[in-house]
This record gives C-alpha cells, structure tokens and sequence, in this order.
C-alpha cells in the first residue's frame, strides 16, 4: 500500500493505524497475552518500522497503543556501534528483518530516503534517478518476500511535490514508478475540518481517496479523524460516518 499527499496531515499516523489492524488480523498470528510473547516472536504481531524521517518514540507509542496494538514494533536502528547507518542500510536491515520476523513492513518515508550516491558527492553535483533505482530494489525485494509470506503487508509512506519539467505542472510522488506499478493500492490523502476548542486543534477530519485498487474500488472516497497526540479516532470516525457530515466537500 501506497499511502500518500501533502505534509501535515496525518499520512503516517493513518498507515500505523492501519499496519495495527493488518498485523493484528493477520490469520497466521495470534495477540500478546502473556511472557509466551518472548518464546516465539513469529507467532505474534510484528511491525518492522523503518523511518528515515526521525523517529518520535512518544508519538508512535501513543498511536500504536490507541490502534490497540499487541505485539511488537521493531524499529530500525539509525545508529549501530556509533557509527550513523546510511539509508541503504537501515533499508536492508528493514529486509532482513521482515523476511526472518515481521508481519507488517512501515516505510516512512519514501520522499526522505537518500541514495549513497547523494552521500558521497559534491552538492553541485547531478544524481537524478538515484533514489528511484534504489527504491525500485527495495520495493520489488519485499515484494517477492511478501508474496512468499501471502499474508504480510507492507505500507509506503510518501509525499507529493509538484513536477515543473513539463508545459502543465503535475503532481507527482518520489521513488520512481515501480511504486505504482506494484502497489496493490494507493490512497492520496488531504486536510479536511479541523475541530479547534479556545484556538487548540483538538481533532482533523482527513479525506482519503483511493487512487488504485487492484481488487476494485478505485475512486471510492472516505473520510476518518484524528485526534492530535493519539492517533486516528475511531470513535468520531465512526460518528462522521453515520451522520454523512462530509459528501464530497473536499476537492482532490
């Protein structure tokens, strides 16, 4: 899964949420309920998060924890034997570990990864591409380990910038189109309401919409909330859907 759209709108609280109800519902594993968890991690629920964007432990504690989420969340490390990992690294690191453990793979995100290559050049230097060829590895390397798995997923976070090489700027995603091309599903989400008590943001209705869907569906609209410092709220989720609050008020 592809989950994409501008910054500050809740792009990766809503793939945590979801990573939760997929790791969770996985037929394959069952919930932590005791010390048994420690016996056999492979049993249990497993999220492999790799961020590349820098890691807030308070927040995904909080939004993993509101998910409901009972088992294990490994994060990739950034630094090993005090020595910063580079990107290609920790994405390595995020194979291996979800090809031996995991259940659920999180890439947040897709538009901070930065190719080696970058690394070891000159600023003034050209390194078009870089990042999608290395991507385009990654994705098609977790693929074939998600395919063999069948019951694993794996969620993309990435942003959207505009493409000004053309006569009509379009808005585009980063890490190539190998992306598109083997999502089973991308999903652009946008801002919507915010609910705000004395000037505090207390909730954020977001918009998502359901750019492909290799199963059908492509084009369905739906909206959920988020509550700041928690995570999606399925409580008012649930409240803006069964009194039709918003139709199609959002433009996409």
């Amino acid at each position: 899964y592809e989950i994409y759209g501008e910054n500050g709108i809740g792009k990766s609280t809503f793939a945590y949420y979801l990573a939760v109800q997929s790791a969770m519902k996985d037929p394959a594993r069952k919930p932590v309920t005791g010390e048994e968890f420690k016996s056999n991690r492979k049993e249990y629920p497993y999220i492999i998060l790799c961020d590349v964007e820098g890691l807030n432990l308070k927040y995904i504690n909080r939004t993993f924890e509101s998910a409901g989420f009972k088992g294990t969340v490994r994060l990739i490390p950034q630094y090993h034997k005090n020595k910063m990992l580079t990107h290609s690294q920790m994405l390595d690191l995020a194979i291996e570990y979800f090809e031996d453990e995991g259940n659920v793979l999180i890439l947040d995100s897709v538009g901070a990864v930065v190719a080696d290559s970058e690394l070891n050049s000159d600023l003034a230097d050209a390194n078009m591409g870089n990042r999608a060829r290395l991507i385009s590895k990654f994705i098609k390397h977790i693929n074939a380990i998600r395919l063999v798995k069948h019951t694993s997923t794996i969620f993309l976070i990435n942003h959207v910038f505009t493409s000004m090489g053309t006569p009509f700027p379009t808005k585009e995603t980063a890490g190539g189109r190998t992306i598109r091309y083997l999502a089973t599903a991308r999903i652009y989400l946008t801002k919507g309401d915010t609910w705000t008590v004395k000037g505090a943001i207390r909730a954020m209705v977001v918009k998502g919409k359901v750019e492909k869907l290799r199963d059908g569906g492509m084009g369905d609209v739906f909206y959920f909330v988020i509550i700041p410092d928690y995570g999606v709220s399925v409580n008012l989720t649930a409240i803006v859907d069964c009194l039709n609050l918003y139709s199609d008020e959002f433009s996409m």
